[in-house]
């Protein structure tokens, strides 16, 4: 019998890409991926939250200011809203470290839940994920929305529309904290600006007092006080992940109870900030490659059994930890 591919039927050729059993969407032809589409929704309300102040900021804060400060407080704006931007597409593109399926054993047989291995002397437990078919290692979880397992899971966040991992979290808490400090920096301008605007009146005769020079300016307020909120929450975030980043642990685990505090801060921060960054695990699937339909060889995810991928996490751990 003579074997035909979907494209000598007249069938669009098909990428690899368009077979991926999690929930994530993919762009320019399977080089990009990002979140599922509902949270893509959501990274676009971050975008406009963001994009949104610092456009009025600008135009009612800055450029009102008669003087050479405000071409230094542009660039400086520019520079720090480019900053952030960067680091939240920076999270939302990034591969979070999701680890590829694995095919189900072929003879139909349950798995066990747990399988104990022993990795640099240390007995280790690992967990059997029934979607995956993989054995979880330590501080990996799947994720419900993306419908991947992640390396080091930290949560998924919809304001980024992403999983925070192991391979992005560097850039989501360096997104946070960027735009906590552009928070300040707004503060500290309208703050000036309004008394700027205080001195300039009085010293020409207008004795108004501050509502008064409040509703003469009520973008500079609206600006103030949403800036304000937007400081409080990311003061809480911020704090939240350098504590649990000096413990050790991911915000799944600190929500849940689960593990102990392991380390010391100064071990934990630099595991985070200062180490090589691990390679991605998608590009060995070939994503982006032309498949046959009708030979099968679309699946996106490993070939091997999960029977092998405990021992194969064993491995990896043990590389890892040397």
């Amino acid at each position: 019998l003579e074997m035909r591919s979907s494209r000598d039927d007249g069938a669009a050729p098909r990428k690899r890409y368009e077979f991926w059993p999690g929930n994530n969407e993919f762009f320019c032809g399977g080089h990009l991926m990002l979140g599922p589409a509902r949270s893509l929704k959501t990274l676009g309300v971050s975008l406009l939250t963001l994009t949104g102040p610092v456009v009025l900021f600008i135009i009612f804060v800055i450029c009102p200011i008669e003087d050479t400060q405000d071409v230094y407080l542009l660039v400086t704006t520019i520079c720090f809203y480019a900053f952030c931007m960067l680091f939240l597409l920076l999270t939302a593109v990034a591969d979070p470290g999701i680890f590829p399926r694995a095919e189900a054993p072929a003879d139909g047989r349950t798995m066990p839940p747990t399988a104990n291995i022993v990795v640099n002397g240390v007995r280790t437990q690992l967990r059997y994920c029934a979607t995956c078919h993989i054995y979880r290692p330590p501080k990996c979880a799947h994720c419900s929305i993306c419908d991947n397992c992640v390396e080091n899971f930290d949560h998924h966040c919809e304001w980024v529309g992403n999983c925070v991992g192991k391979r992005n979290y560097r850039y989501f808490f360096v997104f946070i904290m960027s735009v906590f400090l552009f928070c300040i920096y707004v503060l500290v301008v309208c703050i000036f600006r309004a008394k700027w605007i205080a001195q300039y009146k009085w010293e020409h005769g207008d004795q108004n007092g501050i509502w008064d020079i409040a509703l003469d300016n009520p973008v500079l307020v609206a600006v103030f006080c949403l800036v304000a909120i937007m400081l409080v929450s990311l003061g809480a975030l911020v704090s939240f992940h350098c504590y649990i980043q000096s413990i050790g642990k991911t915000t799944r685990e600190q929500r849940k109870k689960l593990g102990r505090n392991s380390g010391n801060i100064f071990s934990n921060f630099a595991s985070h900030f200062c180490t090589r960054q691990q390679p991605s695990r998608l590009p060995a699937l070939n994503l982006t490659a032309i498949v046959d339909v009708e030979r099968a060889d679309y699946p996106a995810f490993n070939k091997e059994p999960a029977i092998v991928t405990a021992s194969t996490m064993a491995d990896q751990l043990s590389r890892r930890e040397q």
